[in-house]
């Protein structure tokens, strides 16, 4: 069974054309949300919940997630887990067949590149900091 999900972030958005995507694209259920953030995301947990293995989440873009892309890695991997397909019509990203696992496990390797890449340069600065003699963390208070 495929099931929907649409969300907007703020009243001003209009969610008919995620809808009129998802119809077309053939889903039987879907689930609106307004959220702005991750944690406010009360129905996609929801569907979560509902979905059985062999089932098809859809969404029309991936930022309809609100997701970085560590994020999004760990969404996925818990599709993976129930078994549960993933399909992004805009991205044209379907984890039902070969092309669209490889490109989850593309964007995984990227992901964590992003991650290291990240990491190194947080290490770099630091290290440049001290050299110029600058210590980090919250200034002393008391003597």
């Amino acid at each position: 069974m495929f099931f929907g999900y649409a969300r907007i972030s703020t009243a001003t958005q209009e969610i008919n054309l995620q809808i009129e995507a998802l119809e077309h694209a053939g889903c039987k259920k879907i689930f609106k949300e307004m959220a702005l953030e991750k944690k406010d995301q009360k129905i996609l947990s929801k569907i979560l919940k509902i979905i059985h293995s062999k089932d098809t989440l859809i969404v029309w873009r991936l930022d309809c997630l609100n997701r970085s892309s560590k994020s999004l890695i760990d969404f996925m991997n818990e599709l993976k887990t129930k078994e549960i397909h993933f399909k992004s019509i805009v991205e044209g990203i379907d984890t039902s067949d070969n092309k669209g696992e490889f490109f989850f496990h593309i964007t995984k390797v990227l992901s964590e590149m992003e991650n290291n890449l990240i990491h190194e340069k947080r290490m770099y600065g630091l290290s440049l900091s001290r050299e110029r003699g600058i210590k980090g963390g919250r200034p002393r208070v008391i003597d």
